[in-house]
This record gives structure tokens, C-alpha cells and sequence, in this order.
């Protein structure tokens, strides 16, 4: 029985009246420019999937995930010149099922000014907004300038900010002091002018600029470390090699992290408890992740379609049902169905080998559909005992006989502990059968 029949028959996790997909395991989620697509693959890269097609995605370059309802949103970068037929923003269940989409109205139609490209995106499930950057709306001389957009989760009251920023990528979002933190581009060109890293409030009457400096080329995806108080951030290239940085959360104390072997880091997502960082490269076609202090950077895939964008982590650990399967809820509900939260860090991954047991709800051997545990043999071989000699075939050095200290054929066999207690305890009653029916010497 799979983890979603579980959900749907005892009633654990509802949205809307509607019982929603709950995925297994700890997840990443991105998406591919290349392939106008959205994946999901384990945090080792493993089961990869697409959940969402080019019907409902047009050059996406971010994704989030609002871990509340179990909802996927994600923005499609393009411009009033683009005819695609998809709308801006989507929502959709984790799985990509029941995608729905909405193009923020930007300003009245007889202004005739279009959507703007969208760039990052971000979900406060609290406070049940989506947020997003985006750039110059064009033709609307009342709003000329780059924004911070907000709605209801379900797409409604949209509200626009404006600030100071030129050319607005990526956004996170501080729920500690409730200001917003993002990348700017600035002016362009070979070497960026006026490239920055920012913070504001969400109505943007706040701004400032956190980092402003030369030294910024292409600030692209941005991620925050609440607890250690540090923002992380991408520089996608330009005319020097990409590169991986962090800063303390006022823009102090910058460094470098990673300077080589990313090309075109485009976004970031942070693993904190786990003291991992993951980022997207688009030149390399790879999702790729590194301790947070840069150190042992590895390539975790690539993505199906070459060109990975915005990524998203589902970190929830797996709850473990009575019934052995996993399923991905928070405590309270775990408990509620009678099971085990299982510790932050470990992968529930799928029942691979059809034996009802999935990776940390009892299954240690999950490519071995006969096994649930090692056992004396390991996993991918039979523990079975085919002589009934308490030995497994795997380490009987005679299999096929009992092993029997006198038993032909197996002379080189060693007898087992038992079989020596035998063989003595045999020999002790023979001679104490000679001592009690011995006859008494003739005199």
C-alpha cells in the first residue's frame, strides 16, 4: 500500500477538501529553462522526476514550496513580447497536479503595458502571501521602476512595491525580522555597475542596500542562515568565473566560498542543519552542493534538461506509519496515525523493492524484495539453511550435510561447537555404560 492511499483513507492531510500527494523523502525541486520544465529528485540525486510540463512553464527561473499546504509555486520569466500562453505565476501540488496560474494585473488596460519578466519568488506561509521580483514595467509612468509583488497564496489582492534597485533577481525572506533580502544586477554590461545585495520591508519604504560594491558580478540566487545570522548568495559570471559568497546579515564580514568549478551559478538553497548548501550551474547543466563553508563540493545530478535554474529543498523528516510505509508529515499528525517521527537527516525513500517497507521505516535492505535486514548473509543473499544444521549456506563450510563429525564426504569440515558438545557427551556416556555394567573381577 502506497504512502498517498495511507493519507487518503485515515484523512491525515487535507488541502481544500482535497486529499493531497505527499512525497516521499527529503527532496529537491528545480527548474530548467532548457526544457521549460520543473523536477524533483532525492537530496542524493536519486528517482528523478518531471511534475511539471511546458504546458504550465515558460522559462521558470525560480521555485518555492509552501511546506503548510504541500503547494509548489513557481514564476515564469518573460516578457511582454513573449506569447508563450502560459501564465506568470503557478501553484500546483508537490506532485505537479492541479496546476493553477495567474499574470499579476500590473496596470490599467488602456496603458496598455503588459507583464514584465518575474524572477524570484518566495512564500511566507504564515503570514499566506506570495512574494516576487520583478523588473521594469514598462509603459506605466506611474510605476517605472523595478518591484517587489505580493498576493494571497491563492493568486488575489496582488500589491506592488517599488524601490531603488535596477535590475531585482533573486529574494529570501527573514521571518525573525520580517524584511525581505535580495540581489540586484544593477546596470549591466561587462563589468555590473551598481550591483547590490539589499534588504526591505514588504511596502519597500525601507530599502538598503546591505552590499554595494565593484566586487559584485551578476548576484543572482540568495539564501539565508537565520540561526547563524548569514546570507548566502551566487555570481553568475559575467566576464569572471562564477563563484559562491556569504556575508554576515548587515553585509559585513564577506567571503568567498566557492571560486572555481561553477561556471554559472544561477540559484541557491541551504541545507543548515545539515551543514549543506546546494546551487544550480547552467552552464554545467548540474545541481551541485558543497559544506556551508565551502569545502567538498560535489556534483549531486543533471538535470534532463541542461539548463537548471531555481531550486527549493523539502527538508521535512519522514514520519514512519504502523504499517511500515513513509509518509512526509509533520509531528502532530505522525503521532495522531500512531506513528514515529524519525530524526532530521535521513531520506525516506521509496519501497524499491515491493516488499511494503520503505528506507527508515524498516527496510535496511531495500533493493532485496525477500529481506528486511542483513541478517548473517547480507542484503542480496538468502539466509536459508538447506541442511537444517543451524549453519547458513552463505558461511556452512559443508553445505548439503549436517555437518556431522563423522558425516562422508566432508572431512575438511569443522565441526560446529554444538557438535563437539555432542560428540563428547557421547563419548562420557560410553564410558560410564562400561563403568555401571562392567562385571565384577573373578576372584
Amino acid at each position: 500500500m502506497n504512502t498517498r492511499n495511507v493519507c487518503c483513507m485515515v484523512g491525515c492531510l487535507f488541502v481544500i477538501g482535497v486529499c493531497s500527494p505527499v512525497a516521499h523523502g527529503q527532496r529537491l525541486y528545480w527548474t530548467d529553462g532548457a526544457s521549460n520544465a520543473i523536477y524533483r529528485a532525492g537530496l542524493n540525486g536519486s528517482i528523478i522526476e518531471q511534475v511539471v510540463t511546458d504546458s504550465e512553464a515558460f522559462n521558470p527561473t525560480s521555485v518555492a514550496l509552501d511546506m503548510v499546504a504541500n503547494k509548489l509555486y513557481w514564476v515564469n520569466n518573460q516578457s511582454q513580447y513573449d506569447d508563450s500562453g502560459v501564465h506568470d505565476i503557478y501553484r500546483a501540488n508537490l506532485d505537479g497536479s492541479e496546476a493553477i496560474g495567474f499574470s499579476p494585473v500590473i496596470c490599467p488596460d488602456f496603458f496598455s503595458c503588459a507583464r514584465r519578466p518575474l524572477w524570484g519568488i518566495v512564500v511566507d506561509s504564515d503570514g499566506g502571501r506570495l512574494y516576487w521580483s520583478g523588473g521594469w514595467i514598462a509603459g506605466c509612468f506611474f510605476i517605472s521602476a523595478p518591484h517587489l509583488g505580493s498576493a494571497n497564496l491563492d493568486g488575489s489582492d496582488v500589491a506592488l512595491a517599488t524601490y531603488l534597485g535596477l535590475n531585482p533577481r533573486g529574494i529570501a525572506f527573514d521571518s525573525t525580522s520580517g524584511k525581505f533580502y535580495g540581489t540586484d544586477w544593477g546596470g549591466g554590461g561587462p563589468a555590473p555597475m551598481h550591483a547590490s545585495l539589499y534588504r526591505t520591508s514588504p511596502d519597500g519604504l525601507d530599502y538598503e542596500d546591505i552590499i554595494y560594491s565593484g566586487d559584485l558580478w551578476y548576484p543572482e540566487g540568495i539564501a539565508l542562515d537565520q540561526a547563524a545570522g548569514k546570507v548566502y548568495w551566487v555570481e553568475s559570471a559575467g566576464s569572471q568565473p562564477g563563484r559562491i559568497r556569504r556575508a554576515d546579515l548587515d553585509g559585513s564580514n564577506m567571503e568567498d566560498l566557492v571560486t572555481a568549478g561553477t561556471p554559472e551559478p544561477r540559484q541557491i538553497a541551504l541545507d543548515a542543519a545539515a551543514g549543506k548548501m546546494y546551487w544550480t550551474d547552467s552552464e554545467l547543466g548540474t545541481i551541485q552542493r558543497a559544506d556551508l563553508d565551502g569545502s567538498n563540493v560535489e556534483v549531486v545530478l543533471t538535470s534532463p534538461g541542461g539548463s537548471p535554474i531555481g531550486i527549493a529543498l523539502d527538508l521535512r523528516a519522514p514520519c514512519c506509519l504502523p504499517d511500515g510505509t513513509c509518509a512526509l508529515l509533520d509531528e502532530g499528525p505522525c503521532l495522531a496515525l500512531g506513528g514515529t517521527a524519525s530524526s532530521v537527516g535521513l531520506s525516506c525513500e521509496r519501497d524499491q523493492d515491493g516488499d511494503g517497507l520503505d528506507g527508515v521505516c524498516g527496510d535496511e535492505c531495500p533493493q532485496d524484495a525477500n529481506k528486511e535486514v542483513p541478517g548473517i548473509c547480507g542484503c542480496g543473499v538468502s539466509d536459508a539453511d538447506d541442511d537444517g544444521d543451524g549453519v547458513a549456506n552463505c558461511v556452512d563450510v559443508c553445505p548439503g550435510a549436517d555437518d556431522d563429525l563423522f558425516a562422508p564426504g566432508c572431512g575438511d569440515a569443522i565441526p560446529t561447537v554444538s557438535e563437539w558438545g555432542l560428540a563428547v557427551l557421547a563419548l562420557l556416556l560410553l564410558v560410564a555404560g562400561k563403568v555401571l555394567f562392567a562385571r565384577p573381577a573373578q576372584q
